[in-house]
């Protein structure tokens, strides 16, 4: 049977509220009705918190600050070692705190301060709060317990030691109805912790210096028992040092001597080798006085200052005589006599130097007989010198163990002392008794404990009247009905109104039926609630449920109730609404086409929709055949879509192609129809038949005002 009914205008007068929206005022008006449940808890409590802060007694906490830092200076480091600035990482810091919070410490500070004869440590009477817990068995017995364990738990209770921050100052806090007793008592922890410090260094300063004692006297026998080793195989072998400073024995060292010599004797050798040879080459190239060992010879300088003045003098007469006068040729055979003399004095120059040689030569060959007798000498006495460097390397090593424990031990024995052994720590800031209780906060406590009650007793009648309903805004004229009841009302109304069935075929049958208007209670959220009662969509197992609205008219423009409808279906479940309608170049924005062309994903044509959860997909950027050529492919996004939503809502625009009419009315569960009031009822039955044709069913028509839908949409 095919179905149609009206959801036609509303009378303007009637206009509906929101149903979802809170009623302030009636809130309001509950809270009124209902102050004494707020105030008179506040007021008691206000009291009550007000008597319990001035009964209490008040406790005081003082606070003493170290720092905890290398103590470490010029003048009480070991004079050997390096200065180093130790590292107080976090884990060091907190270390320290378990130090200070360690019993051995807090039975030092026990007994220091005489606290197990303090009646705030150790009352003579057990309360009876305690006895009660120890009544029950959450506790031990009392009196079980001794004095010192009584008093050392008050003493952790009220005792608490931090870092501060992340720095390396630990703060340490005590409390105490007595302010003197919590200064003196945070002071005195911090004296003992410092005062242990010391200690500690003190005690392994004696222990390091007893056990270096103990193993010096020892050591020493060692060394003078090694020593003696050495001297007695020196003096067997007959390996004597070479002097007093060397380490050498003295085989070796007059080889070493005969090597240097020969050596010295090999330069002096190939020197004068050298000398004579160029002496007897400038000789050959007449180039005698540029050779430095003949120009600065005796006899040469004076033949030289010889010639150089008949040079003179040759000169001089040769200006007025002939190169044949007697004077001329005199003077010339004078010059040349001295050239002879000065080219003899330059060979026995020469020869000189090749005498030279020759004494060198002969010295070497002497040295190298010398060298090879000692060498015979040395290399027999190599094995004893291997086993006399062994026994050296001994001896050696025990002077050097007994000079390092001798300095240790001076350094330990300077260490032996409080003042010598500086802590790794200093008070910052100590302890003084404190002016203001730091336990009960009056003030604080009491505004706490008030707002804190004041706020629970008003959530509490805010909850009451939000679960009554009674917070929430009704329908038009019903505020008062029940809210939960307004849907099985609607349903019934829809299925009991004579007019809005369509017996089949509509064909024959439509054309009696004219237009029929609903009642004028009928709200838009009502007639959205008929047109889903009229579909009766079942749910889908594994996916959600696909309604398509078409519009009957071809020349018109949409009536927008596919918005509508997704609107109300989206209060109570996840829809998204796919409108086919093509935007205006200005609105363009990615949607369907755009996804079925791979140009976006879900993620980019997905939007919401301001002011309710309602999603949607548009038409996008790309021309509507592309959803037409694909039809697998909007099955596919279809099929996604309904995996997510429950009801998957299609807006078809007004005359649409019917190639894209069926590529959605085949893949849908119900299909809403709009026609308008006036319109042709032949224009509506063709609409319906085109649904048919192209595989819709489950086919509803809604009929709205023929003069627009401003008033529904408003209500919507």
């Amino acid at each position: 049977m095919s179905k149609f009914f009206g959801a036609g205008t509303m009378d303007g007068t009637s206009r509906p509220l929101p149903a979802d929206d809170l009623d302030v005022g009636q809130i309001w008006r509950a809270i009124v009705a209902r102050r004494r449940w707020i105030l008179i808890p506040t007021l008691l409590t206000c009291l009550g918190t007000a008597i319990a802060v001035n009964v209490l007694p008040p406790r005081y906490m003082a606070e003493t600050r170290i720092i905890l830092q290398n103590g470490e200076n010029f003048y009480t480091r070991p004079g050997s070692a390096p200065e180093a600035e130790r590292q107080i990482d976090d884990e060091a810091v907190q270390s320290q705190v378990q130090v200070i919070m360690s019993r051995d410490l807090a039975r030092e500070a026990i007994a220091k301060l005489n606290l197990t004869q303090n009646p705030l440590f150790n009352p003579p009477t057990e309360s009876p709060v305690k006895r009660l817990i120890s009544a029950i068995g959450l506790g031990g017995r009392v009196g079980q317990a001794s004095v010192e364990e009584k008093v050392l738990d008050v003493y952790y209770d009220r005792l608490q030691v931090f870092q501060v921050g992340r720095s390396r100052v630990v703060a340490i806090e005590f409390t105490s109805e007595d302010p003197d007793l919590a200064a003196r008592v945070a002071n005195t922890i911090a004296e003992l912790y410092i005062a242990r410090q010391q200690d500690v260094k003190q005690d392994a300063a004696r222990s390091a210096s007893d056990w270096l004692a103990s193993n010096i006297e020892s050591l020493r026998k060692r060394v003078a028992e090694a020593e003696a080793k050495v001297e007695d195989f020196r003096a067997k072998t007959g390996l004597l040092r070479g002097s007093s400073s060397s380490t050498t024995t003295l085989p070796t060292q007059q080889l070493a001597d005969l090597s240097g010599q020969l050596a010295a004797q090999r330069a002096a050798q190939a020197d004068a080798q050298a000398k004579a040879r160029m002496i007897r080459d400038m000789l050959s190239s007449g180039n005698i006085l540029e050779i430095p060992d003949v120009a600065n010879n005796d006899l040469v300088r004076r033949l030289t200052e010889q010639r150089i003045a008949l040079r003179t003098q040759l000169a001089l007469e040769s200006r007025n005589l002939l190169p044949e006068h007697p004077r001329i040729k005199e003077l010339t055979a004078q010059l040349s006599d001295l050239d002879n003399q000065i080219r003899l004095a330059a060979e026995r120059v020469a020869r000189s130097f090749e005498t030279d040689s020759r004494l060198a030569g002969s010295r070497v060959e002497g040295l190298m007989a010398a060298i090879n007798a000692q060498t015979q000498v040395t290399a027999s006495a190599n094995e004893n010198e291997v086993r006399l460097r062994a026994l050296e390397l001994d001896a050696r090593t025990e002077r050097d163990q007994l000079e390092s424990y001798l300095a240790k031990y001076r350094e330990a024995q300077a260490r032996d002392s409080r003042d010598a052994s500086p802590a790794d720590a200093r008070v910052v800031s100590g302890a003084v008794a404190p002016a203001t209780p730091s336990f009960p906060k009056k003030i604080p406590t009491i505004l706490i404990a008030t707002l804190a009650v004041f706020a629970l007793t008003s959530a509490g009648v805010l909850s009451a009247e939000l679960l009554s309903g009674r917070a929430t805004v009704r329908g038009e004229d019903e505020r008062g009905a029940d809210r939960d009841t307004a849907p099985a009302a609607m349903h019934a109304t829809a299925t009991s109104t004579p007019y809005l069935t369509l017996p089949a075929p509509i064909d024959v049958e439509f054309k009696d039926i004219g237009p029929v208007r609903p009642p004028a209670d009928l709200t838009d959220g009502t007639a959205m609630d008929v047109i889903l009662a009229k579909l009766a969509v079942p749910a889908r197992e594994g996916r959600g449920r696909r309604l398509i609205v078409a519009e009957a008219a071809k020349d018109k423009a949409s009536t927008d109730v596919a918005r509508r409808l997704a609107r109300h279906l989206a209060r109570k479940a996840r829809v998204v609404l796919v409108t086919l309608a093509a935007p205006s170049g200005a609105d363009e924005e990615l949607g369907l086409t755009d996804l079925m062309t791979e140009r976006a994903g879900f993620t980019d044509v997905i939007s919401r929709e301001a002011g309710s959860r309602l999603h949607v997909v548009g038409h996008g950027t790309q021309p509507s055949e592309v959803l037409a050529e694909d039809a697998d492919g909007v099955g596919s996004a279809l099929a996604a879509l309904d995996q997510t939503y429950d009801w998957v809502v299609c807006g078809l625009p007004a005359g649409i192609d019917p190639a894209l009419l069926h590529v959605f009315a085949a893949r849908t569960d119900g299909s809403v129809l709009v026609a308008r009031e006036g319109e042709p009822e032949e224009q509506t039955v063709a609409g319906y038949q085109n649904l048919q044709t192209h595989g819709a069913g489950n086919i509803v028509v809604a009929v709205t005002g023929a003069a627009g839908d401003d008033a529904v949409h408003q209500a919507a």
